[in-house]
């Protein structure tokens, strides 16, 4: 097991500065983004992508702190209703994942994304019951829809030897640990999850049963460590 970094946190901190102070705490390896929320501080994708000299200087700073990659996180939605903004998140996933495998890195993590509820809505529709029916109806709607794009995702990483860790998280189509699976056996080995525990615990969700479900389905490609603490007092004076 490697101990690793999200990086953003240090988004003010040049990478030739940031990897010996992470050094220095032990760490063995960075997640930086190259997109999306997460931005590209650190690593910028079209600096790297395709370009030899690039990666092998980057290879060489790592070697030299005794770091690695252990994923490439670019977390958006490719699913979005307004085109642009799902072609833009597309081209930012697949180029993640071409430069990963140019890096020799395993994963590329991201979201699954989330549509809208309708083909003629304009925003992303996070549906969390299915009743009354017309819930249900957008939500299967929905799942048409990331099937069809996160099978292509899936033929992609595994043309390049790469595996696709999407983060279950609030507001986006894929939040719990069964529609992972799900997702998984509908499209492909290469989908699973970068598994953070950190948006199961407000869910109710036994963070032990998560990890054997899905660790059963060889369904974790890599991990967030991250706690949550849920305040009840506050959370019970929503209602009043």
């Amino acid at each position: 097991m490697q101990i690793g970094v999200h990086t953003p946190p240090l988004a003010d901190e040049q990478l030739e500065s940031a990897l010996p102070y992470l050094d220095d705490l032990g760490v063995d390896a960075i997640e930086p983004g190259v997109g999306g929320h997460p931005g590209q501080d650190h690593l910028v994708r079209s600096e790297y992508l395709d370009d030899e000299t690039a990666q092998a200087e980057l290879g060489d700073l790592l070697e030299e702190c005794d770091m690695e990659i252990s994923a490439l996180a670019t977390h958006n939605n490719p699913l979005h209703p307004d085109d642009e903004r799902a072609e833009a998140a597309d081209t930012e996933l697949r180029e993640a994942i071409r430069l990963a495998a140019q890096l020799e890195v395993d994963a590329v993590t991201c979201f699954s994304g989330l549509p809208a509820g309708g083909p003629n809505d304009e925003v992303p529709n996070w549906i969390t019951a299915p009743w009354p029916p017309e819930h249900a109806d957008a939500l299967e709607y929905q799942w048409e829809r990331a099937v069809d794009y996160w099978d292509g995702i899936a033929d992609h990483a595994a043309d390049h030897g790469v595996d696709v860790a999407i983060e279950m998280h609030p507001n986006m189509l894929i939040y719990e640990p069964h529609g992972l699976a799900r997702l998984r056996e509908e499209t492909g080995e290469r989908i699973g999850a970068n598994f953070d525990p950190s948006h199961l615990y407000w869910q109710g969700i036994t963070i032990t049963d998560a990890i054997r479900y899905l660790g059963e389905r060889d369904a974790i490609h890599h991990v967030h460590a991250k706690d949550t603490k849920i305040y009840e007092a506050q959370a019970l004076s929503l209602i009043h």
